[in-house]
């Protein structure tokens, strides 16, 4: 690249092979501010089951686009979250996304009591599959993760939550991992999980349930060509 010449964020010649970026996953991300859990917690599904050169920048556009929809009790835009309808629209877009242009993914919206890691779950037969999951949980208020992957053996769900934090759960059944940031950063237990009862990431009641599913199907990725 000349001198001179801005990047505009464009990879660096090294990671470049005539206009192809060389496979890549990346670390997922952490939320920018107190409310962009929903949008944030989409890509980091995505990032589970795509290469960064796989992602077509559509999807990033999108997610700001029909996230952070909530108005808060003092009726500001933005400063609520975002709603499951927002979560359901999404779902509805990736597939008319993959309609039109092949591309190989599948999305599903559950809610209430289709969402549960108990017998016969869709939800743990997605993770079982190497999908991923965006799930609603409680954390103080409503708040979206990841879920990146699951562990019958040991119930116990493999996720990542995107608003960081540092200090330690008191409660069992959580522990915080920093060594895996291109997978996850917690393991719950199903039992913390599933549960019913208000407390750090459950699942809570059947009406506060709400899960999308993400699924990398067959196919073959669009063919992008990097912009230099």
């Amino acid at each position: 690249m000349s001198a001179g010449r801005a990047s505009f964020g464009f990879p660096p010649r090294a990671q470049r092979d005539e206009g192809l970026i060389f496979i890549m996953k990346t670390p997922l991300r952490y939320q920018s501010t107190e409310y962009d859990c929903g949008p944030t917690s989409i890509i980091n599904a995505i990032q589970t089951l795509f290469q960064r050169s796989e992602i077509p920048p559509e999807f990033t556009r999108t997610c700001a686009q029909l996230g952070n929809d909530l108005y808060n009790t003092n009726c500001q835009p933005y400063r609520c979250g975002t709603s499951c309808a927002a979560m359901q629209y999404c779902a509805c877009w990736f597939n008319n996304y993959a309609a039109a242009t092949k591309y190989p993914i599948l999305v599903r919206h559950l809610s209430g009591r289709a969402v549960h890691l108990q017998e016969g779950s869709e939800l743990v037969r997605c993770l079982s599959e190497g999908g991923a999951a965006v799930v609603r949980v409680e954390l103080g208020c409503a708040h979206f993760i990841t879920l990146t992957g699951v562990d019958r053996k040991r119930r116990q769900v493999y996720a990542f939550d995107a608003y960081y934090r540092e200090a330690p759960f008191a409660e069992k059944g959580i522990a915080i991992v920093t060594d895996r940031p291109k997978k996850y950063n917690r393991i719950l237990s199903y039992d913390v999980l599933d549960r019913r009862t208000k407390g750090p990431y459950s699942l809570y009641h059947e009406d506060f349930r709400d899960a999308t599913l993400f699924y990398r199907t067959a196919g073959e990725i669009p063919k992008y060509r990097a912009f230099h």
